[in-house]
């Protein structure tokens, strides 16, 4: 695919970017020569010796007591010292093999901290291009202009002391700063290139730490500090003029302005900056995050990126020693709380929205930060036995301390929900083995949602059993197109439509409403119901809603209740890991075939239910696959019904049988969307199942006009109508009797 981007046309075009600002404007305008210490660079202006000046600001800059960044200048070789004293080979070397290639001028552009992690771009001849259109999407171009991968060079020279780390530091910032001068006011804010304003702010969090690094090495030559120094000034106003006033954008920016600010506040604006980003970066939090803690963009690697801001901006106010007054911890605590139960039992984020399969050590590093922020056991048991290398630069030995005297301790609870945010989580245990079940039941903002109300994402056995199809390369392509949209996910399409209308790629509406209407955590089952209404737009509405009985610890009841008053096709999807798998003569059964980890699907015979199996597209690791997807198809007038049960196993397939029962009330029996009653045969044992319907009615969530009611107003349930089930009388909507106790959940009249 051709680079269609304007910025590698127009990036010297003196109509669309600026020349390097001269020496007399910068101290003549940009720089507050009147700060304590910095009358010899006065001096030196005054008489218009601007090499002098140099010399004497950057001799003033490495002396300064005042810390600028989170590394100080005398952290570095005390905390290089601690890394090599008390960090094993294993975890140095890969800081060590992922700087080599950079030396090799081989960068990496895929974030992990592995040297083998990713995909890379070899620069090759000066200058170096910094905006070819690299593999199949312009996010590997930004990747690599947002200068992540500068911190593996600076460990490894920390760590090691060789000046091959500065040589090639200098070459590649000394080149990058010829090849892309700054814009011309907001020229190229938006488009994806090297100065969009959000890699604008990325490059901020890096090279603070690079430049103070490599400060002291003579391959850092004055030149390239005199380019440094200018560019984090031009992206200094940059960023206040530009940045994004909406989204986890804006936070990523104004943590970027804050700090150039905090790095010089010799430059005359730094105080404004500083004090506008900590003003306005707050609100932007609340703004992303939901009172509950999720991040409004129904995508858990967001939330994580939203984390990320709030946890370093904490840092900076810490090293700054401004107070928190705007009680961004307190947020942010919250934000690691739903961090925390959204992990899988792999230690993976579950893939909604767009969140890639990232490695374990990414998800536990996270979570150490989470408990020297908080000092909480449970972060610690899901962090890593050690506190991360690659963060000790920004967190210091202080911290490393503190990680090890607290104690970790498994979670107090496996099951939990956010009703804002609509996450509904239960799990059998916090081992790596777990079954364990995740459905999205709110309403997503922004381009990284999907559409996937009431999905679900099932693992056990250490493995991704009921799968997302993955986020795929951000293009608007076919395969982007198919990931994002409702059949790519485990839940209903009506009408072969998707819950939302996506028109453009990244200005979509916000996904289908959603309403939760019961959770709950019993000794015997975990409980999930709730309601979207993205087919309410139809001339005839229709309204879909799901309930999950997790029958611990052994299999998921899924029902899926389409309410409608005309004729409507209802298909519903699971999709499987990639692999092989196979269904019995009458399709009622079908299972994966792995080795140690798989799933089986059973459905009760239902004569108007055609089932088939689909290949689907899997993008997992940044690579494309096929995966096998379960098709359930019925065309139904008025009310319907899916019943599935998934059963999770290892090597040993179960033996399951499920079928429809009947339940009663007033001497009639109850249609499957009233009531579903179903025997389940599990090798050998018999549970029997009734789910009542009527305790809810879930069209009260809108009202006349088809606008949503205040949740004050909303009908509360109503607790059921009497029913007889197994020749007992029931008042309660959740029953379960196993073959040789009762636990109905509610009420039992004999």
């Amino acid at each position: 695919m051709e680079n269609n981007l304007q910025y590698p046309l127009k990036r010297k075009n003196p109509q669309y970017t600026k020349a390097v600002m001269d020496d007399e404007a910068f101290f003549g305008n940009v720089m507050d020569l009147n700060q304590p210490g910095m009358e010899s660079i006065q001096a030196a202006v005054k008489s218009k010796d601007y090499e002098k000046a140099w010399a004497e600001y950057l001799a003033f800059f490495g002396k300064s007591p005042k810390r600028r960044c989170h590394l100080g200048m005398d952290d570095v070789s005390r905390l290089s010292k601690h890394v090599r004293d008390h960090y094993q080979r294993e975890e140095i070397d890969p800081i060590i093999r992922f700087a080599n290639r950079l030396v090799e001028k081989e960068i990496p552009l895929g974030g992990e901290w592995t040297a083998e992690a990713a995909r890379s771009v070899r620069l090759e001849g000066k200058p170096y291009d910094w905006n070819a259109w690299l593999f199949d999407s312009s996010q590997y171009q930004m990747i690599l202009t947002r200068f992540e991968w500068l911190a593996h060079l600076c460990h490894a020279y920390c760590i090691t002391g060789d000046k091959k780390y500065a040589v090639i530091f200098n070459d590649l910032i000394s080149d990058f700063l010829d090849e892309n001068p700054p814009p011309r006011d907001g020229a190229f804010k938006d488009e994806h290139c090297t100065w969009d304003i959000l890699s604008a702010g990325c490059r901020m969090f890096y090279w603070p730490e690079a430049f103070i690094t490599f400060f002291e090495s003579p391959e850092f030559t004055m030149d390239t500090k005199i380019g440094m120094v200018k560019s984090f000034y031009e992206h200094g106003v940059y960023l206040r003029h530009y940045h994004t006033r909406h989204g986890n954008h804006a936070c990523m920016e104004l943590r970027g302005l804050a700090a150039v600010a905090a790095m010089f506040p010799e430059f005359a604006v730094s105080g404004e900056w500083l004090a506008y980003s900590l003003q306005e970066f707050p609100s932007y939090i609340w703004q992303n995050v939901y009172e509950d803690g999720v991040q409004f963009e129904a995508s858990p690697a967001y939330h994580a990126v939203v984390m990320r801001d709030a946890y370093e901006m904490l840092n900076m106010l810490k090293w700054m020693e401004v107070p928190d007054e705007m009680g961004i911890g307190a947020r942010l605590e919250k934000m690691f709380e739903v961090f925390m139960h959204l992990l899988t039992p792999c230690s993976t984020l579950p893939r909604f929205g767009d969140t890639d399969l990232l490695s374990e050590k990414i998800q536990k590093d996270i979570m150490a930060i989470g408990t020297i922020l908080f000092k909480r056991s449970d972060f610690k048991y899901l962090s890593g036995n050690t506190f991360p290398i690659h963060q000790i630069w920004r967190y210091g030995i202080e911290n490393v301390h503190i990680f090890k005297e607290i104690q970790a301790a498994a979670p107090n609870t496996c099951a939990t929900y956010y009703p804002v945010g609509g996450y509904m989580i239960s799990r059998e245990n916090w081992e790596r083995d777990a079954k364990y079940m995740v459905m999205r039941a709110g309403v997503g903002i922004n381009g990284h949602t999907h559409a996937d109300a009431l999905s679900i994402i099932a693992y056990a056995y250490g493995k991704e059993l009921v799968v997302d199809s993955g986020i795929g390369l951000y293009e608007w392509i076919p395969e982007r197109k198919y990931l994002v949209s409702t059949k790519a996910h485990n839940t209903v399409t009506v009408d072969g439509q998707d819950q939302h209308v996506r028109n453009l790629h990244w200005a979509p509406p916000p996904s289908a409403p959603c309403k939760i209407w019961d959770f709950r955590s019993e000794e015997r089952f975990d409980f999930f119901f709730a309601s979207h209404y993205g087919y309410t737009r139809y001339e005839d509405p229709v309204i879909h809603t799901r309930k999950v009985l997790f029958v611990k610890n052994r299999y998921w009841v899924i029902i899926d209740l389409l309410h409608a008053e005309d004729m409507h096709q209802h298909d519903l999807y699971f999709h499987l890991p990639s692999g092989d798998a196979a269904a019995n003569s009458d399709m009622s059964e079908i299972r994966t075939l792995a080795e140690e980890a798989n799933i089986l699907i059973a459905h009760p015979e239902q004569k108007d239910i055609r089932t088939s199996m689909e290949t689907g597209i899997l993008y997992s690791n940044k690579q494309y696959d096929t995966k096998p997807v379960v098709k359930y198809s019925q065309n139904k007038a008025g009310d319907a019904c899916f019943t599935t049960v998934l059963v999770p196993y290892g090597d040993r397939k179960p033996e399951v049988k499920v079928r429809y029962m009947n339940a009663f009330a007033d001497g009639e029996a109850l249609e499957q969307h009233q009531a579903t009653a179903i025997e389940i045969s599990f090798d050998g044992m018999k549970d029997f199942i009734c789910i009542h319907h009527g305790s809810v009615q879930v069209e009260g969530y809108l009202d006349h006009t088809g606008n949503r009611i205040n949740d004050a107003l909303i009908k509360k349930p109503t607790g059921c109508v009497e029913f007889v089930f197994k020749d007992t009388v029931f008042h309660d909507d959740i029953v379960l009797i196993s073959a040789d106790r009762a636990d109905e959940g509610g009420d039992t009249n004999g």
